[in-house]
């Protein structure tokens, strides 16, 4: 795989994961089984969870749209990889705890 389709595979990638973990997230928090450490994340999830939802995508898609526009390609090939390992593991932790 070249970089740039790795590139936009993490990119893909750490957009579905942060919905997959908005999801679970709000599951174990409405189930009374975690609680969000967040606390802009937990005010809002408090609040309305449809807000939950719009900040959190929102927020990651910023993000990403900045690593998009970067213009140092390699940092920002490399801030996906980090993000892509930090999402796998969150989302270890989301399967592990049910």
């Amino acid at each position: 795989m070249t970089q740039r389709i790795t590139f936009h595979f993490l990119t893909i990638y750490l957009f579905l994961a942060n919905i997959v973990d908005a999801l679970m997230t709000y599951d174990s928090v409405s189930s009374g089984e975690a609680k969000e450490l967040n606390p802009l994340m937990r005010y809002l999830l408090e609040t309305n969870a449809i807000y939950f939802f719009a900040a959190k995508t929102a927020l990651v898609l910023l993000g990403l749209i900045l690593l998009i526009k970067s213009k140092n390609r390699k940092v920002a090939y490399y801030a996906l990889v980090f993000c892509s390992i930090a999402y796998t593991l969150i989302l270890c932790i989301h399967v592990q705890a049910r």
